[in-house]
């Protein structure tokens, strides 16, 4: 038993690396040179090529994607999400200002599902094939069916 908690431990180390590197790449691959779009400020305009490079170099974007990424988890590891781009306040700042109310709706949520999951679970496992163990399925299965942004805006 011993081994396998050890081993299970240990692969926590690939995990959390492989997990890095694939937020790290999608924020790289998202469209759009950053420097382009925070300095067109969302408008079709014309931009000075030495305030790119002024901007790439400010914010590192002009480094290999290997020093990039190494520069990000050192942030990370110390607590350092930088400095917003368009609030200009530190990221976390910017995260735990938002966290109260995301951590308070992510518990109601969670009590108001199982208020109504609990007892449809009850009823449809006590009368299986009836009336209301198929009402209760149908509105599971429609309710996984929904894109979230449709149920999250319900």
């Amino acid at each position: 038993m011993s081994r396998y908690v050890i081993r299970r431990l240990l692969l926590i180390i690939p995990t959390l690396f492989v997990i890095s590197v694939v937020i790290f790449a999608m924020i790289r691959i998202a469209p759009g040179d950053p420097g382009v779009v925070y300095l067109s400020r969302g408008g079709p305009t014309e931009i000075d090529p030495q305030e790119l490079a002024e901007f790439r170099e400010e914010h590192g974007l002009n480094r290999p994607l290997v020093a990039q990424y190494g520069s990000w988890l050192w942030g990370l590891a110390r607590f350092e999400g930088g400095i917003s781009l368009w609030s200009k306040k530190p990221v976390f700042e910017e995260i735990s200002t938002a966290l109260p109310a995301t951590v308070e709706l992510a518990i109601i949520s969670t009590l108001i599902a199982l208020v109504i999951a609990v007892p449809a679970g009850l009823i449809s496992a006590i009368r299986r094939d009836s009336a209301w163990d198929y009402g209760f399925r149908m509105f599971g299965i429609t309710g996984l069916a929904m894109p979230d942004f449709f149920t999250g805006s319900m």
